[in-house]
């Protein structure tokens, strides 16, 4: 496998790394009219491929199993793609890590073998990130005013500094208002800056093409309609931001803004309005530069572009 035609699927815990992969294959599998991405062959994993993408259609989640549970932390899958523009034969080999390997890998600061030679071979990935879980910074300032009002309200208790003022009534510690750092409380944009750092590090493909796909894309145009998916990232991932655009010696990315489901399929309404649909791939929405269009195959033939514009 030579890493012209692997690319590498990354993101933390529910960020739709699956649900991506299972609108692609239908998409490359069925008849739509004008695309420009086929399949000439059936995909391996086909067992995998086939669970996603069945549920994907029902408008459900597929059932994963976790981490602590499993003894593998990705699943695989060959993709056997023909380019209509060039008829070139492509074969995607797409890793679909877990969530919790990552969080794993940003917690424990271990990469195992198998992984970092996937990392290695890839010359292109594809970042998922979900606008509802992201886990903003704690600023100073606000620290500052949970300070201010733990001493307005010791204050207008009265009494010692800490423990019960002479009322036998509770004081506010300030260590209960500024509370000792945790792991998992770290904002999500040191988490993925260190995980593209990570990946930037042992790649042997350099410039590495890297679209970032903003998924849930509804969830943010129900809030604002007009934002594009840099200005997303800017706005609520300042430091991944500042980490895409300076370091374009080492990475040539692109943003996406997709919604691959098209709706909350957790609420049964929303679920059974997207069951009605004719065409499955009419639920799809994809928001890039050049508009707003219904190809979920936008990010992977970005990189395809890439690579071919290299290629003498």
């Amino acid at each position: 496998m030579t890493p012209e035609n692997k690319i590498l699927m990354i993101g933390l815990p529910e960020t739709g790394k699956t649900s991506f992969l299972a609108a692609f294959v239908y998409y490359v599998e069925a008849e739509i009219e004008i695309k420009r991405l086929t399949q000439y062959k059936l995909s391996s994993n086909t067992t995998y491929i086939t669970l996603i993408r069945q549920s994907w259609l029902k408008g459900v989640r597929p059932e994963r199993t976790k981490v602590s549970a499993s003894k593998n932390k990705n699943t695989t899958a060959e993709i056997y793609l023909r380019d209509t523009q060039t008829n070139e034969n492509i074969t995607l080999h797409i890793c679909d890590n877990f969530g919790e390997a990552y969080e794993s890998q940003f917690n424990l600061r271990y990469l195992d073998s198998e992984y970092l030679a996937q990392i290695k071979h890839s010359a292109g990935m594809i970042l998922f990130i979900h606008p509802v879980s992201i886990q903003y910074p704690t600023l100073i300032e606000d620290l500052k005013l949970a300070n201010d009002v733990a001493d307005l309200i010791n204050s207008s208790i009265g009494g010692s500094e800490e423990g019960e003022d002479k009322d036998g009534e509770t004081k506010i510690p300030e260590s209960d208002v500024i509370s000792q750092f945790k792991i998992e409380e770290t904002p999500t944009s040191v988490v993925l800056v260190d995980l593209l750092e990570s990946h930037l590090e042992f790649s042997e493909y350099k410039p590495m093409n890297l679209a970032v796909v903003v998924s849930a894309w509804d969830v943010v145009k129900g809030t604002s309609d007009e934002i594009s998916p840099l200005k997303w990232i800017e706005l609520n991932l300042p430091l991944l931001y500042q980490y895409l655009i300076t370091n374009f010696e080492r990475l040539n990315f692109k943003t996406f803004g997709i919604s691959a489901v098209g709706g909350n399929i957790t609420d049964p309404v929303v679920a059974e309005s997207l069951r009605k649909f004719h065409e499955p791939m009419e639920r799809v929405m994809v928001v890039e530069d050049e508009g707003t269009h219904k190809n979920i195959a936008s990010p992977v033939e970005w990189i395809l572009n890439q690579w071919q514009a290299k290629r003498p």
